[in-house]
């Protein structure tokens, strides 16, 4: 596929390298991965993700050592060596059937017959590198070449031999053993090789795209994620010996290789999608933040990005990468098209990195830690939630993530949308050692702040970091709380690696949901605490309180819920109605009572007057011992302290889906319509000389989807006129 000739290829190579992507990390076992990822970074290799041309796209299996040749020539020629395309990879069908007498991999004598020694030196000879091709399994994937199973050590040390600086390896034609038994095999061979050569693997893009979020967060210096044809890579698959002029312009732009090349390695996500519209987001070093505007739609369409979006305040100045300073994110998008910029804040107090929520609401996470707490969701509005529209916005794990076992010094400030206020560093002279300052809102006088911090955070803090933390004291100048992280004393094991990395990024709720642990861990043990029988106030976000009256045998928590936008008020109210009737499903007895009233309840007659202004109602829970004993204790605080969270992100996603369900529907009705026009063609005469117009035939999947229409209307109308007082 000639990156010239496909309209969609160069669009998606724009979008995707905000994901700087190369090579899946494969899963071997954590010493293993320890010291691959330790060597890869000790030997230059994978620091930023390749560039370079590979074979196959264009030429497939007719290659030869004279197309090799001129394709370096040409990459000289066209100066895309000096822009990082140095990377000249030959693909399958390079070799003869079979090997030789001493099982060694021959190069094919009628295509490469100087061999591939010749061949390399000469690439080397421009500036560039040479790759070359092998598979997993018995044979590749043309089956016109032997692969490389069963012969990892001996293969490696030829490639070595050869001077070869980059192999793509293949799952084709294998012994059925899974991926992460034999890449290990010639991981380990190529260590052993004698000369560092860049290893990308193959995964399949597991079944689809759409489901390689599992591999985001192993994205990073090192390793990189490769989705294929997409050319995100930066790997050209066109003939670059004739390059169109457009095409030469798309692949030379300096600003957009400049984003899949920063050294800050953190991996871009699409932050929100409404219908056919995308928007993708990623944080750069220098506190700056990409972002790419998508039109996948059939007709020009103009959007505008938040801020919240990509992790810049609106009350400063940005400068973006045509050096112009913009007061919106918005732009005019034709179809299939995109338009991509680089933000960076240039007020240094603000200066942040796209840091979202989702970290700290997981959403699957929530739903089944809300279940076994007995309180249900509805069905429609759990099938209604976007679960990728959560987990691919950009996290505060990319960033820590982004400092493990990376030789650079990291000094970050960013913010999350509800004004918590973060600061990262990593220093050269100590780079096991990571601090992580937070600042939290400013609360209101009537919560239970002291001294800066929540009650109860200092022993949260201790209690669910051990070891591997240690509170500074004091905190870095303007913050509330530093966090020392000693890498050298996170788990070996990946996994529970990991676990405490999300354990850390989730630092804002340990330290806010702290008061309400001490309050509940009182109910669980059924003793008097400081504030029993009176009004307490906690503040998780700016203007957002949410009040606790604790008892000896219960505790009530009420919700305040108020919401900015008119269409999120309409959704919010109605679904905070479903939710409550979703208490009485059968089966959910033990589930906190739970109600829903337009005025205040009795529980906040004490309460402030800018408590009692929620537009969308009060949300009541009353949680008893039972709910809060044992492990149920965390699962309780989590769920209550992301309450207010949980219904904003529900109530937005709704409103995206709703836009896509009802954007597809019109056009599926608009041509159900067409179907149903009168028939001019074969339209008859009466007797009194006129057109008697026969209709289109409407089958039964015409009908239900007239009918679906009619219906999805009411509903909409009905949750609309339900929030209006006089209807």
């Amino acid at each position: 596929m000639e990156i010239d000739r496909d309209r969609t290829s160069i669009l998606m190579m724009m979008i995707m390298t905000l994901m700087p992507l190369l090579m899946l990390t494969h899963q071997v076992s954590a010493s293993s991965l320890n010291q691959l990822r330790r060597n890869l970074l000790a030997n230059g290799l994978g620091i930023t993700p390749p560039m370079g041309w590979n074979s196959w796209n264009h030429f497939g299996c007719q290659i030869d050592e004279k197309i090799i040749r001129q394709t370096a020539d040409a990459l000289v020629a066209t100066g895309l060596s000096k822009l990082g395309y140095t990377y000249v990879n030959i693909d399958d069908c390079w070799a003869e059937l079979s090997r030789d007498d001493k099982g060694n991999l021959v190069a094919k004598k009628s295509t490469f017959p100087s061999g591939i020694k010749a061949l390399a030196d000469y690439v080397h000879s421009k500036g560039l590198k040479l790759g070359i091709y092998s598979d997993a399994g018995y044979f590749t994937c043309s089956k016109k070449m032997p692969g490389s199973l069963g012969h990892e050590e001996q293969d490696a040390k030829t490639f070595a031999s050869w001077g070869i600086d980059y192999l793509k390896y293949d799952n084709c034609n294998n012994d059925g053993s899974k991926p992460t038994v034999r890449y290990p095999v010639m991981t380990r061979a190529l260590m052993k090789a004698g000369r560092p050569i860049f290893f990308s693997l193959c995964e399949c893009m597991i079944s689809k795209a759409d489901m390689n979020e599992v591999y985001a967060d192993l994205a990073r210096p090192g390793g990189w994620n490769d989705p294929d044809m997409l050319e995100a890579p930066l790997l050209l698959g066109c003939d670059v010996r004739n390059l169109t002029k457009d095409t030469k312009n798309i692949i030379s732009n300096k600003e957009v290789i400049a984003v899949n090349q920063d050294p800050l390695g953190v991996q871009g996500k699409k932050v929100r999608m409404e219908g056919d519209i995308e928007i993708w987001a990623g944080p750069l070093s220098g506190n700056r933040v990409a972002l790419v505007l998508l039109n996948r739609g059939p007709v020009r369409y103009a959007i505008t990005a938040l801020w919240d979006d990509i992790g810049i305040p609106p009350k400063s100045d940005h400068k973006t990468l045509k050096r112009r300073f913009v007061d919106k994110l918005s732009a005019t998008v034709e179809s299939h098209s995109c338009k991509m910029d680089v933000y960076q804040s240039l007020d240094t107090l603000w200066d942040r990195i796209t840091f979202a929520v989702c970290v700290i609401v997981q959403l699957v996470a929530f739903y089944k830690e809300f279940t076994s707490l007995g309180v249900g969701i509805g069905p429609m509005h759990s099938s209604l939630l976007k679960f990728q529209y959560f987990m691919s916005r950009a996290r505060g794990i990319d960033t820590l993530a982004a400092c493990l076992d990376k030789g650079v010094e990291l000094d970050y400030q960013w913010f999350e949308f509800d004004d918590v206020r973060y600061h990262i560093q990593v220093s050269m002279k100590n780079p096991h050692i990571l601090l992580l300052s937070v600042s939290l809102p400013t609360p209101p006088p009537e919560t239970i702040f002291s001294g800066g911090l929540p009650s109860g955070a200092i022993e949260a803090i201790k209690t669910t970091y051990g070891v591997v933390v240690q509170i500074l004291d004091p905190p870095r100048d303007g913050f509330n709380l530093t966090l020392k992280l000693n890498l050298s004393k996170l788990p070996q094991n990946q996994d529970q690696k990991q676990a405490v990395l999300v354990k850390v990024a989730s630092i804002r709720q340990v330290v806010l949901g702290a008061p309400l642990r001490v309050i509940l861990k009182h109910l669980a043990s059924r003793t008097v605490g400081p504030d029993m029988n009176r009004l307490v106030a906690l503040v998780h976000r700016p203007n957002e309180s949410f009040f606790l009256v604790p008892q000896v045998d219960k505790v009530t928590v009420v919700y305040p819920m108020r919401f900015k936008d008119s269409i999120d008020t309409v959704l919010a109210t109605s679904f905070l109605q479903e939710f409550v009737e979703a208490r009485r499903t059968a089966g959910l007895n033990n589930a906190p009572p739970c109600s829903w009233s337009l005025s205040p309840p009795m529980e906040l007659k004490e309460a402030p007057s800018h408590a009692l202004s929620a537009n969308s109602g009060f949300v009541t829970f009353v949680i008893f011992p039972r709910h809060v004993e044992g492990h149920k204790l965390d699962r309780t605080v989590w769920s209550l302290s992301t309450f207010h969270a949980y219904v904003s992100y529900h109530v937005k996603c709704s409103e995206g889906f709703m836009h896509t369900r009802m954007r597809r529907r019109v056009e599926s009705l608009i041509q159900a319509l067409d179907r149903a026009k009168p028939d001019f063609d074969n339209s008859k005469k009466t007797s009194q000389n006129r057109s008697f117009k026969r209709l289109a035939k409407l089958d039964e999947k015409d009908i239900m989807l007239l009918l679906d229409y009619t219906i999805s209307i009411q509903g909409l109308a009905g949750i609309f006129l339900q929030t209006v007082p006089d209807a």
